[in-house]
């Protein structure tokens, strides 16, 4: 026999060879996944506010950099005034497009 080389045969025998700190740690990792799991499906809707913050950002940036330059603003009023003016059009648009619907409705 070498020597470090395990002796028993089979399963543990005792209590004592039952491998306590693998098992509690399993357990503890098992319910550590459950806790992160149920705190992000809680924090879903945040979470997902949180993207799309992040998202118009990324994509409202270059025209807020072109107010400050073209419009000479400070930048809060460039952040102010961007999305307000992107909310107008996008308004702008659709009632247009609902307009039309709706005047179609009115000629049958």
């Amino acid at each position: 026999m070498t020597p470090g080389q395990d002796t028993r045969e089979g399963p543990p025998t005792t209590w004592v060879d039952v491998p306590w700190r693998a098992l509690i740690g399993a357990i503890g990792l098992v319910l550590a996944a459950l806790v992160l799991l149920e705190t992000v499906l809680l924090a879903q809707r945040v979470i997902i506010l949180i993207v799309i913050a992040g998202f118009f950002a990324i994509v409202l940036a270059p025209l807020v950099r072109a107010a400050q330059r073209r419009l000479h603003l400070h930048r809060g009023l460039a952040i102010t005034l961007v999305p307000a003016d992107q909310l107008v059009l996008v308004s702008e648009r659709g009632a247009v497009l609902l307009g039309d619907d709706l005047h179609a409705s009115d000629e049958r």
